[in-house]
């Protein structure tokens, strides 16, 4: 299976869930956009049993790593995921898998 990106332009508030093909467990995101200086950062989550978790570790980015690429593994392939993002943030992302 190839290398999939998933991107999303101007979130200001959840992503729509989105399940990308996973070629591994490996989880790689970015952020780019207005980030602002909050205490809640933006952050890429996984759905289990109807509860949205943190990658481990966790794939948040706050106004300082905009820009940065982080990584996570998945605990397994074929996961929903969406972006959580508070107030105050219009953000653009891409989540490689």
């Amino acid at each position: 299976m190839a290398v999939t990106t998933t991107s999303h332009t101007n979130l200001k508030t959840h992503s729509p869930p989105f399940a990308p093909a996973m070629a591994s467990t490996l989880v790689s995101a970015n952020v780019s956009g207005a980030l602002a200086d909050s205490v809640d950062a933006p952050e890429l989550q996984y759905l289990v049993n109807g509860q949205w978790l943190s990658f481990d570790p966790p794939l948040r980015f706050n106004a300082f790593e905009k820009g940065g690429q982080k990584s996570a593994r998945a605990p397994s392939t074929g996961l929903t995921m969406r972006w959580t993002v508070p107030l105050g943030h219009a953000i653009n992302t891409n989540v490689i898998t």
